[in-house]
């Protein structure tokens, strides 16, 4: 029989996997229903203009051809755009999953904020009839489908490593001063 200290110890450990585990959640907010993650960031000694025109260059050298992404832009203060990656992840029946999601950039003063949003995991070859799932499908456990409840915590993962090298590179080409 364990000892209370031992007892104490497996306990421990036990919380510290679960909140590992339960961290991958984190980097998303839900907000009105759709999962939010962003990143803001303060550039000091720039005007909002220059911020703004550094913003375009990181999405031409990021999306290479960022006009077909493109939905909606205020000169100087806002870029929307939606994009489309393949082959995020390989599910547990090896069927390989696209995502697709809306960024947005707001520039006010010397501050700016990517967010990203909308996110959509695609699974391309399904025998589903809906091979579509929401990021709120893998994060609400109500919502969940049940065929992709195993592959919840790896696409979560894999979103979570993409969206972060996202949020790096445009940090890298910013130079900024991180507030968030």
């Amino acid at each position: 029989m364990k000892t209370l200290v031992e007892q104490v110890a497996t306990l421990l450990i036990l919380l510290v996997t679960v909140a590992a585990g339960s961290a991958q959640t984190l980097d998303w907010k839900l907000e009105q229903g759709k999962a939010v993650s962003q990143k803001r960031i303060l550039i000091s000694g720039k005007t909002q203009d220059e911020i703004y025109k550094d913003v375009n260059r990181w999405l031409v050298k990021y999306y290479k051809d960022p006009e077909e992404n493109l939905k909606a832009r205020i000169d100087g203060e806002y870029i929307r755009g939606v994009a489309y990656n393949r082959g995020l992840f390989n599910s547990s029946d090896a069927s390989p999953s696209d995502l697709q999601y809306s960024f947005i950039f707001e520039v006010v003063d010397q501050e700016v904020t990517l967010r990203i949003t909308d996110v959509v995991v695609i699974y391309t070859k399904t025998e589903d009839t809906d091979g579509t799932y929401r990021l709120e499908d893998y994060l609400v456990p109500a919502q969940r489908k049940k065929k992709k409840e195993q592959d919840s915590d790896k696409i979560l993962a894999s979103l979570n490593e993409f969206v972060n090298s996202l949020f790096l590179s445009f940090e890298k080409s910013m130079l900024p001063q991180n507030i968030e």
